[in-house]
């Protein structure tokens, strides 16, 4: 485990929009999804709630994509057509297809599902490309959605350089990654997470009368554990935030350590596809109130971020 001893201090400025709810809420089959109490967990571990946000299943999908992705190529879309983001499904989509929009991006599994589906509601081509060591119960989902899939061989880093490739001549490029000159739309993901989040608050305080004090999550690419600390830095009182990552693939564990942004891909290198991390939280609270006295202390309220449901995974 590693401590940053700078994050008791670090705020930072709220990042709602109340938009990204509204635009969210008018999502076909769009539901709140449940905030499920383990009180015998709490018990066990001195703490007075802990509750898992279940992202499990949205709009059908097992991963909280849904709203990061959507809001993105909403808001990238109607920029390209040039509508304002106040604009309405309807709108963007009537304009996206007389202008032959196309969606491109790159995926190792919920994502590129999550921007396929809302490429489906909004009727227009979605290509995905994806790593020769996918398996082909993930690609038939992503397939099934109604996107083109490419398979590109190599590691990740492989499909994302097709992907920019194929954006430069058939259309708009939506990836929740970012790097130098692509920042925009990570930001536009990282907005539309707060929908989740802000919900996520009203549930806590109708159950425990109270906010939440601690929060775990797993990193992922990134986008959606900076949608958390984002969020939790920037409201009063702040929030302890514990993020968990694969000890063979901890970038943001090894960047803190070093102090500057870092690449860890052993998994990758090697063609080894990583575990959903959905239950992770909950081995990183167990951990931390183990082996750190200054961990969530009695009565404290957690929330655990479960951020992938069951999956099912070919076996060769």
């Amino acid at each position: 485990m590693y401590l940053n001893p700078s994050a008791n201090t670090w705020t930072c400025s709220p990042p709602i929009n109340p938009t990204v709810e509204e635009f969210c809420r008018r999502l076909p089959e769009y539901n709140s999804t449940r905030l499920v109490s383990l009180p015998d967990l709490a018990r066990d571990l001195g703490l007075g709630h802990v509750f898992v946000k279940d992202e499990s299943f949205q709009l059908g999908l097992p991963a909280p994509k849904i709203p990061g992705a959507p809001w993105a190529v909403y808001r990238s879309v109607a920029a390209k057509v040039e509508l304002p983001q106040t604009c309405t499904p309807h709108e963007l989509s009537i304009s996206a297809n007389t202008q032959g929009i196309t969606l491109v991006t790159c995926t190792d599994g919920n994502w590129g599902r999550a921007v396929a589906r809302m490429a489906k509601y909004l009727r227009i081509p979605a290509t995905v490309f994806v790593p020769q060591n996918m398996d082909q119960a993930t690609k038939e989902r992503i397939a099934g959605e109604g996107a083109r899939v490419s398979v590109v061989s190599g590691n990740y880093d492989e499909p994302i350089r097709a992907a920019r490739k194929e954006a430069d001549f058939e259309g708009s490029f939506g990836h929740d990654t970012s790097w130098s000159c692509y920042e925009e739309i990570p930001k536009w993901v990282v907005e539309g997470y707060s929908t989740m989040l802000t919900e996520t608050d009203r549930q806590v305080q109708e159950q425990a009368s109270k906010q939440a004090i601690c929060v775990v999550t797993s990193v992922g690419v990134g986008s959606f554990a900076q949608s958390v600390v984002m969020h939790y830095k920037s409201r009063v009182p702040t929030a302890t935030v514990v993020t968990v990552e694969p000890e063979t693939a901890a970038c943001l564990k090894t960047s803190l350590e070093v102090g500057k942004i870092m690449s860890v891909q052993y998994l990758h290198i090697h063609g080894v596809q990583a575990s959903p991390c959905g239950a992770a939280p909950l081995s990183a609270l167990k951990k931390s109130c183990e082996t750190h006295a200054s961990g969530p202390g009695p009565g404290s309220v957690v929330v655990l971020f479960s951020t992938e449901g069951s999956r099912t995974y070919s076996i060769t």
